[in-house]
């Protein structure tokens, strides 16, 4: 019997030393940001956004254009408080003497908000932009 026992004592202690030496410690520790951009009047989605992801407002951290759906999408390797802003000219079709026919900016649309990121979370935010007159 002090014979199985021994037995049985070493095919444990090898079952966990190799279950240890085996499996990764690593976890995914990438945070991702899903920002929906919307109009604050009537909360449809927009297009073609420019959406900027700084930190402090200083460092670029992420940009590009919301899709057809209004979605915005970045993964970063730490987490952070990063600030999100959206910006889209509004522009109207001119003609005049001077430069012939030209596109002019009558507004804009702006949207700002702050995210938080954790390790291994995705994080989804709602950016509402509102239209301010150029003219």
């Amino acid at each position: 019997m002090k014979r199985g026992t021994t037995a049985f004592i070493c095919a444990l202690i090898i079952s966990m030393v190799s279950m240890f030496a085996f499996t990764s410690c690593d976890k995914d520790t990438d945070c991702k940001l899903k920002v929906h951009v919307v109009k604050k009047s009537d909360g449809r989605s927009m297009e073609n956004v420019k959406v900027t992801i700084s930190k402090n407002g200083a460092t670029l951290k992420a940009e590009g254009l919301s899709d057809a759906s209004g979605i915005f999408e970045a993964t970063f390797h730490a987490p952070a408080i990063f600030d999100v802003i959206g910006v889209m000219n509004v522009t109207e079709t001119v003609t005049d003497s001077i430069n012939g026919t030209h596109e002019e900016v009558i507004g804009q649309y702006i949207g700002q908000t702050s995210v938080r990121l954790k390790d291994g979370e995705e994080v989804s935010t709602d950016l509402k932009m509102e239209y301010y007159n150029a003219k």
